[in-house]
Order: structure tokens, then C-alpha cells, then sequence
């Protein structure tokens, strides 16, 4: 899974084929069925690959610092794999180690007194939150050419005298950049917060 990882990573998700792969192992091609029925096989083995390196807390972690800790690991690992996004949309609930995690997620919240219908909207809403700041932060890379592209029209159209706040929020925001850490990420922090809170709040008034 490894080689598949790293094509995948390196050239793209259309260049993982069996016969890729088994170019880069020097070995036939055949020799593969051994291990996996086809190239959506393969790709499924990817996602379980990347999938492990999500950490999962312990089931006895308080509820609210498991989820903080689940979806910062969520968020770090996808960020690093950030193509795998519309796989984990297209193969939502499937997979045997992603079906493992999910259930030990919401075992966690189900001991800690939520309802089955909280639990399954925190995941949901949680998932949502880490996958939208993953596809976010990809969009808005430095290394984005429609970053670029972005940032230079909107120079060119934005004036003090009709976008003030646009204006001072630019320059906070340019600001914040040079004074924050390398990997520290306040916005997803930020909004990972507030929806904790929101469903604490629930959860007492349950």
C-alpha cells in the first residue's frame, strides 16, 4: 500500500493501477491478485492505509477532549493527503478500519450520555468541519496558482473608501500570518471550539 500511497501522493490518484504498482515492486502484475481483486481494491487499501494514521483516543477520554484530539489527528492526516477527500466522500461508511474508528468515536459519546441522535450529528457536523477546512486550506495554499490569481484581483478591486472592513480585516489577517506558528492552524481551532461548546450546551440541556 505504500507504493500506491506514494503514486498517488507523487503523480496522482489515475496513475495507482495494479500494473503501476507492481512496476515500482519489480514484479508481475498477476502477482498482485494475491493480495487485491482490482484497482478499486487497491485504492480502498490506500484509504484504509491512511485512515490508521488517524489517532484515536482512549475509551475512557472525556468526551470533549477525545473529539478535540480525534479531529486535530483527522485534520493533520488529511491535510497531508488532502486528494483522498472525494474518495472518503464517495466511500462514505465503508471500510473496515474507518467503520472500527467510527464506532469507537460514538461508543465514547454514547457512554458519556449523549442520545444516538447527538452523537451521530456531532460526527457529523465534526467530519464536515475537518473536511471542509482540509479542502479550505488545499485551495488556499500559498503554492495555489488560483491563490494567486485570487489575491491579485482582489487587489485590484478592493479600495479603502468602498471596503473599509474588508480593508481592516485583510490587514489583520496579514498581520496574523507573520506572527503565527508555521503549523498552528486558529481558524480551524477556532471553529472547533465553538462547535464543542454548542454541543456541550446541548448536551446539558438533553
Amino acid at each position: 500500500m505504500e507504493i500506491a500511497l506514494e503514486l498517488a501522493q507523487t503523480e496522482g490518484l489515475e496513475a495507482v493501477s495494479m500494473r503501476q504498482v507492481a512496476s515500482r515492486l519489480e514484479v508481475e502484475a498477476m502477482s498482485l491478485y494475491k493480495h487485491v481483486e482490482n484497482k478499486d481494491d487497491l485504492i480502498d487499501g490506500v484509504i484504509e492505509h491512511i485512515i490508521r494514521k488517524i489517532q484515536l483516543p482512549a475509551e475512557k477520554t472525556p468526551w470533549k477532549e477525545a473529539l478535540l484530539e480525534r479531529a486535530r489527528s483527522e485534520h493533520q492526516v488529511l491535510r497531508q493527503h488532502s486528494w483522498i477527500i472525494h474518495l472518503l466522500e464517495a466511500r462514505s461508511g465503508t471500510g473496515a478500519e474507518r467503520l472500527l474508528q467510527q464506532n469507537h468515536m460514538i461508543g465514547i459519546l454514547r457512554r458519556s450520555g449523549f442520545s444516538v441522535e447527538l452523537a451521530f450529528q456531532t460526527m457529523i457536523v465534526l467530519t464536515g468541519h475537518v473536511y471542509g477546512f482540509v479542502v479550505f486550506a488545499t485551495a488556499w495554499s500559498p503554492q495555489s496558482k488560483e491563490r494567486k490569481k485570487t489575491i491579485k484581483k482582489a487587489e485590484q478591486q478592493i479600495r479603502p473608501e468602498t471596503h473599509p472592513y474588508v480593508m481592516e480585516a485583510i490587514s489583520y489577517a496579514q498581520a496574523r500570518v507573520q506572527n503565527q506558528k508555521a503549523q498552528s492552524h486558529p481558524d480551524f481551532e477556532f471553529g472547533l471550539q465553538l462547535i464543542l461548546d454548542g454541543i456541550e450546551r446541548r448536551l446539558t440541556e438533553s
